[in-house]
């Protein structure tokens, strides 16, 4: 299985004063929006998928490692002493999971976006610009684990 690495020195949510030494957060929530974990990482941290699991490292080390069947979304939050802006979490969300041939979700977006369906191993198997909400037919995808980002927002679901 291919593994996964996200560097994201550039999620920082646009705080261009951030340093090294300050703290972020990477939540993973459930579908419901309750927190599964919260960790502290740093701009050297890595998080993978791999082995039907969301790991953490930080500087070189597991601190982590949750099943991805109980993450809907992952997010990225600064430490609240060092915030220098607040940023809104999205209000859509995916309704039915797991799926047999419709995402469907539900909120809303501020303006058209982009939507990509991403497979386990990294591939990308749907890719829609100025995407307005409407449901995406994902009957031809294979059975098995997906992400869909809408902008900067990645869900997590089953094709069945």
């Amino acid at each position: 299985m291919k593994t996964i690495s996200l560097l994201f020195g550039m999620t920082l949510l646009g705080v261009s004063s951030l340093c090294a030494a300050d703290e972020l957060y990477v939540v993973c929530s459930d579908a419901e929006g309750g927190t599964v974990t919260e960790t502290a990482v740093n701009l050297e941290s890595t998080i993978r998928f791999a082995d039907g699991n969301v790991e953490v490292y930080k500087d070189g080390t597991l601190v982590s490692s949750t099943s991805l069947l109980s993450v809907s979304n992952i997010t990225f939050k600064l430490d609240p002493k060092v915030a220098v802006e607040t940023v809104k979490a999205s209000t859509l969300r995916l309704v039915s999971n797991p799926v047999v041939d419709k995402l469907v979700f539900a909120g809303s977006l501020p303006e058209a976006a982009s939507l990509c369906v991403t497979a386990l191993d990294g591939t990308v198997r749907m890719r829609l610009h100025n995407w307005q909400g409407e449901t995406v037919n994902v009957a031809d995808l294979t059975p098995g684990l997906y992400f869909v980002t809408v902008d900067k927002t990645t869900f997590k679901f089953i094709k069945k």
